[in-house]
């Protein structure tokens, strides 16, 4: 179950929090006046995060790219007579 701690027991127990938050593989989430403000993590959970988010963010390129290879070799993809045109159509995607 995830830890919920407010801005006052944060404010008074900081160096408990943080080394819970360093110990713990689940997050704590802080509040303040009843609302989520941040959540706290140790750095090895932190980073492992940030490594799966890279290693599928790789692998959506690839794939997408892959795709796209394929598209162009069947007469499928779409040309853009200049690079300001396909950076507009990227954009406009977002």
């Amino acid at each position: 179950m995830n830890k919920i701690v407010s801005i006052t027991e944060l404010r008074e127990k900081t160096l408990k929090v943080l080394d819970e938050a360093s110990e713990e593989r689940e997050p704590i989430y802080v509040v303040a006046r009843s609302k989520p403000k941040v959540v706290m993590e140790s750095i090895e959970v932190y980073q492992a995060k940030e490594d799966e988010l890279t290693n599928l963010r790789r692998k959506v390129f690839e794939l997408e790219t892959l795709q796209a290879l394929k598209e162009a070799k069947e007469g499928k993809g779409k040309v853009f007579k200049s690079v300001k045109l396909l950076m507009a159509s990227i954009e406009k995607k977002k």
